[in-house]
């Protein structure tokens, strides 16, 4: 996210995808979204937050929480 919001056409992007994509409505129904097994949105976001480091960070929080990385 820090190499999108360097650039202009980059942080304009990162705001639409917000701006459009998430408009915080899951707060109100968390627990509904985890249980509805569409996992295909939030893969997405992981993907563009995390970018190459996605398998490190996955990696860390299954040995931290005990979790299944996948």
């Amino acid at each position: 996210m820090a190499n999108n919001t360097k650039s202009e056409s980059g942080a304009s992007g990162l705001l639409g995808a917000l701006d459009r994509d998430h408009d915080g409505s899951i707060l109100d129904d968390i627990t509904g979204f985890i249980n509805q097994g569409d996992s295909a949105q939030g893969d997405g976001i992981l993907k563009h937050v995390l970018g190459g480091q996605r398998t490190v960070v996955e990696s860390g929080l299954s040995q931290k929480t005990g979790l299944n990385s996948s």
